[in-house]
């Protein structure tokens, strides 16, 4: 959550550190900075599945989502 949340709203960037102890505050108080120091585990995978003509397919696989795509190698 605290990822989403950063994304959007980026404080580090721009605010004090005044500033940014009153937004880890209000974060600490609805439990949404603890959910950030969780470890996680993230699995990755990236394969080369198939040579067609002058392109490959490239899968990504991450959290078992997986996007393909074709990219040009010449």
């Amino acid at each position: 959550m605290y990822d989403i949340f950063y994304r959007f709203y980026p404080y580090k960037l721009f605010l004090g550190k005044e500033g940014q102890n009153a937004v880890e505050d209000i974060l600490e108080t609805f439990s949404v900075l603890n959910d950030s120091k969780v470890k996680r585990t993230v699995t990755n995978k990236v394969d080369v599945a198939k040579k067609i003509d002058d392109f490959l397919e490239i899968s990504i696989k991450r959290d078992n989502v997986k996007t393909s795509f074709h990219v040009s190698y010449k």
